[in-house]
């Protein structure tokens, strides 16, 4: 993902089966290597709760990943489908947590140098 932002491959789209995990930690560390203020990335996970149409993703359910929510308890199933300001904050810890914080883990992990995340600000932030 980041390195067809930085080749300016823009808009880019990415997605999971209900758009809240995987897809909303990939635009958690795109908002935090764009220096997004950390409550702006939670409000933005938590989206989710406003626009995905649970009962439409629950009718579409007969063939796919979501298919689980059948078969799931309404418990697990709403723990599916909702986006818990808890999850992205588990997420974010982890960032937290490396040496360096975001920053570092977006070094190490993803491997942005300090001029990519420069870069990204440059060409997404204008």
């Amino acid at each position: 993902m980041f390195a067809e932002l930085l080749a300016g491959h823009a808009p880019l789209a990415f997605n999971c089966s209900a758009g809240k995990d995987r897809t909303g930690v990939a635009a958690a560390l795109l908002l935090t290597a764009l220096g997004v203020p950390r409550e702006t990335v939670i409000a933005d996970y938590l989206l989710t709760n406003t626009y995905l149409d649970a009962s439409k993703l629950t009718r579409n359910a007969q063939t796919g990943p979501a298919r689980a929510l059948l078969q799931a308890s309404p418990g697990v199933a709403q723990a599916m489908v909702a986006a818990d300001r808890r999850y992205i904050e588990a997420a974010l810890a982890v960032l937290d947590a490396h040496p360096g914080g975001a920053t570092g883990w977006l070094r190490d992990e993803m491997g942005l140098s300090g001029a990519d995340l420069v870069r990204l600000r440059g060409m997404y932030l204008a």
